[in-house]
């Protein structure tokens, strides 16, 4: 699917005629208000000085992503021909890795990644599923032996940095999905989930990181689109680091 079909079809999956009929007959949906709209469940406000605050929140947000994306992006050049070489000494092929994601108002976008697993092999090829429904699982016969170490240290995350400088992502925010991941949701969490852009750490990751269900991690992801904000954003991005350190439910 191209890039513009998959906008148009976000944008009629996500009208408020179809959000309206989703909501009103889910089980959970109770007192449903008359003037219910596709702003009532994106929970924005229409009053004047939270559309300002809003607005202010996410200018800062986008310069405080532009300014580490930067940092970031620096790190990455350093560390990029040392942990290129270790990758292609064990499996020969592109060190970086390209998979299109689903981001903001489901537009598609290629997320970057250093490549952890063996390229232009019947075994990267292969599907492997964890318990959490995803496509990973512990000893994943498809990960290297320097992709378990890159992934040990989530330095295979660095060139996402160039996704967060480009704008197709944020430092916190709800992981980007796959297509096939994002389409298995209900309809309303797709809505929230794409009404933000997606990051590279979130509330699911500093809160079992891989090993969460997908449930779980649509709960969290939930919870962030409702309570977005600099507090949430920060204490996310400080439980990175610990995480990161402590090398907590990584796969």
């Amino acid at each position: 699917m191209s890039k513009q079909n998959t906008v148009t079809a976000f944008e009629e999956f996500a009208s408020p005629e179809a959000v309206t009929e989703d909501v009103t007959t889910a089980e959970t949906a109770d007192n449903i208000p008359a003037d219910f709209t596709l702003e009532n469940i994106l929970f924005i406000p229409s009053n004047k000085e939270y559309k300002k605050g809003r607005k202010l929140y996410l200018f800062f947000k986008r310069l405080f992503d532009i300014v580490v994306s930067l940092f970031g992006i620096v790190i990455f050049a350093l560390v990029f021909p040392f942990v290129s070489l270790a990758i292609v000494l064990e499996s020969r092929g592109n060190p970086l890795f390209l998979q299109e994601r689903i981001g903001k108002n489901g537009r598609c976008f290629k997320i970057i990644k250093f490549r952890s697993m063996y390229a232009d092999n019947d075994l990267a090829h292969k599907e492997v599923r964890g318990e959490n429904g995803f496509s990973q699982a512990k000893g994943d016969p498809r990960v290297t032996k320097v992709g378990r170490f890159l992934r040990n240290f989530s330095i295979d995350e660095l060139p996402q940095f160039i996704n967060v400088f480009k704008g197709d992502m944020s430092l916190i925010g709800p992981r980007p999905f796959i297509p096939s991941e994002t389409w298995q949701l209900s309809k309303n969490h797709i809505i929230k989930r794409l009404s933000v852009r997606p990051g590279i750490t979130g509330l699911a990751q500093i809160n079992g990181r891989s090993n969460a269900s997908l449930e779980q991690r649509e709960e969290w992801d939930l919870y962030y689109v409702d309570n977005i904000g600099p507090w949430l954003d920060l204490k996310i991005f400080f439980s990175t680091f610990w995480v990161v350190i402590t090398k907590r439910d990584v796969l």
